[in-house]
């Protein structure tokens, strides 16, 4: 199957699974990963099929890039694809989650997002205010 299609826009979960992979992780490294995936998905002539991290993350990417794309795919137990990291990246950074210098270290981010949390739960915070 070859599709360039993005998923859907992240879950909760998936945001605090993506808080907790790129936690101490300069912040500059997200945007260095997400701009070599990007110009390989705009450069190759055919679509590349990116349904399957375990495969492309050592085909596409080496060194740094890769370490952090494995990161990513293993450390959020195979459920954050790194090729769709943007939705998550935007996330963050519109709540002022993370800070220049690495990911997070906002005071917004520690409390909420570090703690492993269902979507239920989330749905509770939205609703009643977060439980600290």
């Amino acid at each position: 199957m070859v599709s360039d299609a993005a998923p859907p826009s992240p879950t909760y979960a998936d945001i605090g699974h993506a808080v907790r992979v790129l936690d101490g992780v300069p912040a500059k490294r997200p945007r260095d990963l997400m701009n070599a995936i990007f110009e390989q998905a705009g450069s190759s002539p055919r679509s590349i099929d990116w349904s399957d991290p375990d495969r492309w993350i050592d085909e596409r990417l080496a060194g740094d890039l890769r370490k952090l794309a494995r990161k990513v795919w293993e450390e959020s137990g195979k459920t954050l694809n790194p090729r769709y990291l943007y939705g998550h990246y935007a996330f963050i950074n519109r709540l002022k989650l993370s800070c220049a210098s690495s990911w997070p270290c906002g005071r917004r981010g520690a409390a909420v997002w570090r703690t492993r949390r269902t979507e239920a739960e989330f749905a509770e915070m939205r609703t009643d205010g977060p439980k600290l």
